[in-house]
């Protein structure tokens, strides 16, 4: 895609005009990355207009916290979901809801090849009710090892890390009828 083709896109997202925008491509760090291309996964592309009758003019649409105030933004949601990924660890026992189903984190991450963008919990199920082996069926990339159909990548918002014994169908209590 040209850079004209870009400012294009972007035009119907900001209202700048093509004409009056100036990119520059950043990195992870916010560090300009002059000459460069081809942007990786979470890259930026900041626009300054340069029209001084536009609505950017002196920053006005710089002051975001308006939108950071807001609830059900996409940005509250990836707030949400860094905030309960880190309340997991890998060895952590867990559960996943809905089903209860129990098992041990095996992976936490939030760049994971072939899954949606977002955080993911990689969690070995202590029964055969997961979906994989620890590997993400699309791209066959490995984050953990476990049996086929032990395996399963979890939204954050679906796991609870906590006091969850493996649970032994057969161990009888004082209550059972025999």
């Amino acid at each position: 895609m040209t850079i004209l083709r870009v400012k294009e896109k972007l035009m119907t997202h900001v209202g700048s005009n093509v004409s009056t925008m100036n990119l520059s491509l950043k990195d992870w760090d916010g560090a300009v990355m002059l000459g460069y291309y081809s942007p990786e996964d979470g890259w930026t592309i900041h626009i300054t207009d340069t029209d001084a009758n536009s609505a950017s003019a002196g920053g006005w649409l710089e002051d975001t916290s308006k939108y950071n105030a807001r609830e059900g933004t996409y940005r509250a949601w990836k707030m949400e979901q860094a905030a309960e990924a880190a309340t997991c660890g890998v060895g952590d026992r867990c559960e996943v809801n809905p089903g209860g189903k129990r098992g041990e984190v095996m992976f936490v991450g939030n760049k994971v090849d072939g899954l949606p963008k977002g955080w993911w919990i990689g969690v070995k199920f202590d029964e055969p009710v997961g979906k994989n082996d620890g590997s993400v069926k699309k791209n066959g990339v490995r984050l953990f090892e476990c049996d086929d159909g032990y395996g399963s990548f979890q939204r954050p918002s679906n796991v609870t890390c906590g006091d969850y014994p493996v649970v032994d169908e057969f161990a009888f209590s004082d209550e059972d009828e025999i």
